[in-house]
């Protein structure tokens, strides 16, 4: 019985008197053979480009999210600075007022 048109018994095909048969075969089963391997490569390659992809991506969304912390660590630090400098000069304005003497 034949399976897609080649015959169960590929024995006597190979053993075939006429020429060229087994050649055939063989280069028949090379290039299925090879299409097969670089078609598992070319998936496999393929697989492996989405993965750097993600993984990149996360590295990506990682970062921004550390930036952001960052920025608002640096925000806040910046708010604190300002603040200090703000109550210092309002001591040091408010301690001038009462060192000062009257002039006559």
């Amino acid at each position: 019985m034949a399976l897609f048109g080649i015959p169960k018994d590929l024995k006597d095909l190979m053993n075939s008197k006429k020429s060229g048969v087994a050649l055939a075969l063989l280069a028949a089963g090379t290039l299925i053979y090879h299409g097969i391997k670089a078609g598992c490569r070319s998936l496999g390659n393929y697989i492996e480009e989405r993965a750097k992809r993600k993984t990149n991506r996360m590295q990506a969304d990682s970062m921004t999210e550390f930036e952001n912390l960052k920025f608002e660590h640096r925000k806040a630090e910046r708010a604190e600075k300002e603040e200090y400098a703000r109550r210092i000069r309002q001591e040091s304005k408010s301690s001038q007022e009462t060192n000062t003497t009257p002039e006559c």
